[in-house]
């Protein structure tokens, strides 16, 4: 068994908390987000103190509604901590793998690829529950190539523009000097710490970042695959920014927990319902046997999104 069909038992297994899976599946989501999102303040109070950091407030209002609905009996928590460590037995292989490696180091994976979220709800919707699938990690790596030729270079050409910018600033030139002079002599496993410790803090507010959109993101397999396009220190530092929208709030926490898993500096907007009306256009190709004429001439409804302006009040979700 898959370690994909292996999380997907173990929500199914939930269900019998009198939830649907696909409720099952966002509250997955939900404690998932919120161990990833707590974790960094987790390890600091475990280093000073020797124990976990108290859960701020939307944490513990999750935790305490999720009590309110499966209880603390029936072993559902434990499902859900099983399911999230075997996520994370697939997801640490992370984003930055050899490009010859990229569409094949993913054997936990039966899409080839890093998005162990999005592969886990298309399995569960082989049911029929939701009706939607995403775009396939060899085609997403595709097009991110074919959008970004070469992404080192587009941070690098940026750092040096924002490094002019920081050398007409007297107050920072002279040690801005100093601290290239320095890197240049220094060995190469050497010269990236010395630039992230002494000269992207000069440069950083000079600095304008990439900044990658998409703007219908799904599980967030595109922000993903063109993330791999960067290496990890330049997204890590935030050279490199993120945005994704959807109009479906289970897609932007899907993708929203794929940016905490490999570490993206990204924002992620939940777009509302836009009205809808009907109009009619061109029959169908093929009606069913013995239908006369008449009824082939007929338009038949379709819906589309009314022309509308989207309003202010859009749903800003910040991942970092």
């Amino acid at each position: 068994m898959t370690t994909i069909k292996q999380i997907c038992r173990l929500l199914e297994q939930n269900t019998a908390a009198g939830r649907r899976i696909g409720d099952v599946f966002e509250d997955w989501l939900d404690i998932c987000i919120a161990t990833q999102r707590m974790m960094p303040a987790h390890l600091k109070a475990l280093a000073e103190t020797g124990r976990p950091a108290e859960d701020d407030e939307p944490t513990a209002d999750l935790w305490a509604k999720l009590r309110s609905i499966y209880g603390t009996t029936g072993g559902y928590f434990d499902r859900f901590r099983d399911a999230y460590h075997l996520m994370l037995d697939v997801a640490p292989k992370g984003l930055d793998v050899s490009p010859e490696q990229a569409l094949t180091s993913y054997p936990g994976n039966p899409g080839g690829g890093p998005d162990v979220v999005g592969w886990v709800y298309q399995e569960l919707e082989q049911g029929g529950w939701n009706g939607q699938f995403f775009t396939p990690w060899s085609l997403s790596w595709a097009m991110a190539q074919v959008t970004i030729d070469d992404g080192s270079r587009m941070v690098q050409d940026r750092l040096i523009a924002a490094k002019d910018k920081a050398m007409q600033n007297p107050a920072t030139s002279a040690w801005l000097t100093a601290v290239t002079l320095t890197g240049i002599i220094l060995p190469e496993e050497q010269a990236q710490a010395h630039f992230i410790s002494q000269v992207w803090p000069v440069v950083e507010p000079y600095y304008e970042p990439i900044t990658v959109h998409d703007p219908a993101c799904g599980s967030g397999i595109q922000l993903l695959a063109a993330a791999r396009m960067f290496p990890a220190w330049m997204r890590t530092l935030g050279m490199v920014q993120f945005f994704g929208q959807d109009i479906d709030r289970l897609c932007v926490k899907m993708a929203e927990l794929n940016c905490h898993l490999y570490g993206l500096r990204a924002s992620t907007l939940v777009l509302p319902t836009m009205p809808t009306y009907e109009f009619p256009t061109s029959p169908p190709l093929s009606l069913p046997s013995g239908s006369s004429p008449d009824q082939a001439l007929s338009p038949f409804p379709i819906r589309i999104p009314a022309p509308e302006p989207l309003p202010e009040n859009l749903t800003q979700l910040s991942l970092f």
